[in-house]
């Protein structure tokens, strides 16, 4: 969650585990002070950002 929160700060609002492209993927959904909400991929097993779709 440090890696999501220095990515993206906000309130984590939820977390899946998603199985994607053959690896396992924690996928983040992050809401913002401002009310936006972006959501952050990441590597269940090497723990980096794999994907970021932004501000909604």
């Amino acid at each position: 969650m440090t890696i999501v929160r220095a990515k993206a700060p906000g309130e984590i609002v939820s977390v899946d585990l998603i199985r994607a492209e053959g690896k396992w993927i924690y996928r983040f959904q992050v809401v913002a002070a401002d009310g936006r909400r972006r959501i952050v991929d990441v590597d269940a097993e090497v723990g980096g950002v794999k994907g970021d779709e932004g501000h909604r």
